[in-house]
């Protein structure tokens, strides 16, 4: 209890998307994109990049490119107002 996890998420549309999470001074990272997908989770005791799983790859992908759809959607919104 009492713990903070910060997070910073970069999206490039149509390329992939990186999560950097923060957790009590650990960096958990994870980079997808269209062909595959890798993560950095030392409090899992991964020290070096490891591929994920196809599924969640698609998984990952399929929430990502629907957080992107709002975006544009809600950035013309905001343009032509």
């Amino acid at each position: 209890m009492g713990s903070t996890l910060t997070s910073i998420s970069t999206m490039l549309v149509g390329k992939g998307f990186k999560n950097v999470a923060n957790f009590n001074g650990q960096e958990i990272i994870q980079c997808i994109t269209p062909t595959g997908g890798w993560m950095i989770n030392p409090l899992a005791g991964q020290t070096d990049a490891q591929a994920l799983p196809d599924d969640q790859v698609n998984q990952h992908s399929r929430h990502w490119i629907s957080v992107a759809i709002f975006l544009i959607i809600k950035q013309k919104e905001v343009r032509s107002s």
